[in-house]
C-alpha cells in the first residue's frame, strides 16, 4: 500500500469507528471536553488574583471605573480585608457615584461587590478565593490605587 491508500484506510476506519460510537460515548466525549473548558477557565480565574496582585505592585494595572472599584471595596469590607484606606477610600469613591442608592442599580458597582475588579483593558480579576493575607494586600493595593486614580490623591 502506497501512503496515500494507508490514509485512506486510516481515515475511512476513523470514519466508520466514529459512525459506530455509542450515544453514552460521545456524551462522554462531549463531557470532557466541556470540563477541560470549564476547568481552563477556573484556573484563569483562580490565576487572576496573581495577575492581579503583580499588576498593582507594579503599577501596570489601569483600573476600569469608579464604580467597580467601589463595589470591589465594598467586597474587601464583607470579607473583612479592611486593612489600610479600604474603607476611606470606599467612603470617598461612593460619595462620587451619589451615594448608595444610585451604586446598587449600577453593574460595574454588584460585579464589584461580588469580588470582580474590572481593569480599563477590560480584564476582570477575581479576588474571590484569596486568602486573608493576600486579599488584604490586594484591597489595601486597590485602594491605594483608587485614591489616585479617582480621588486625586
Amino acid at each position: 500500500m502506497n501512503k496515500y491508500t494507508q490514509a485512506a484506510a486510516i481515515l475511512l476506519a476513523g470514519a466508520l469507528v466514529s459512525t459506530t460510537a455509542s450515544a453514552g460515548a460521545l456524551d462522554n466525549l462531549k463531557n470532557s471536553a466541556d470540563n477541560a473548558v470549564n476547568g481552563a477557565s477556573n484556573t484563569h480565574n483562580a490565576a487572576g488574583g496573581s495577575a492581579l496582585l503583580s499588576q498593582l505592585t507594579t503599577g501596570s494595572l489601569n483600573l476600569g471605573n469608579v464604580n467597580s472599584v467601589a463595589g470591589v471595596l465594598g467586597y474587601c469590607q464583607k470579607q473583612g480585608f479592611t486593612e489600610g484606606p479600604v474603607d476611606r477610600v470606599k467612603s470617598q469613591l461612593m460619595g462620587k457615584l451619589g451615594g448608595d442608592q444610585n451604586a446598587q442599580n449600577d453593574a460595574d458597582y454588584q460585579k464589584g461587590l461580588s469580588g470582580v475588579l474590572n481593569s480599563k483593558q477590560g480584564h476582570g480579576y477575581s479576588l474571590t478565593g484569596m486568602k486573608a493575607e493576600v486579599g488584604k494586600r490586594a484591597c489595601r493595593l486597590i485602594a491605594n490605587k483608587a485614591a489616585s486614580s479617582f480621588l486625586g490623591g
